[in-house]
């Protein structure tokens, strides 16, 4: 039997894997979000978002003395709340992001 390849229409909307990492990896300002709307989107306190800052797992940028979050960011901030919810430390937590570094580039 013959395996089933996929249609035409999904071969042309399927991002290729360097695709993806592009478009996450990009500093695209009008993804930009404050820690306001961000906090509203994660389901989570300011407090909670500024903890995970002072403790090294989260490095936003600053505009004008503002917290920025980019798509990087909030990706990052899931992998930390998945990860809370499975019962990890910060320190373990810390210890598996920065495998990847600071911004996923891996260990140089």
């Amino acid at each position: 039997m013959a395996k089933a390849s996929a249609s035409p229409r999904l071969r042309a909307t399927a991002l290729t894997a360097q695709e993806a990492v592009d478009a996450h990896s990009s500093d695209d300002t009008s993804d930009l979000l404050g820690i306001a709307p961000l906090c509203e989107a994660m389901g989570i306190t300011a407090r909670a978002v500024r903890l995970y800052e002072d403790k090294g797992l989260l490095q936003p940028k600053r505009i004008n003395g503002a917290r920025v979050y980019n798509r990087r960011d909030r990706a990052r901030l899931t992998l930390i709340l998945r990860a809370k919810a499975l019962g990890s430390s910060l320190i373990d937590i810390k210890q598996y992001l920065d495998m990847y570094g600071a911004h996923g580039e891996g260990r140089a």
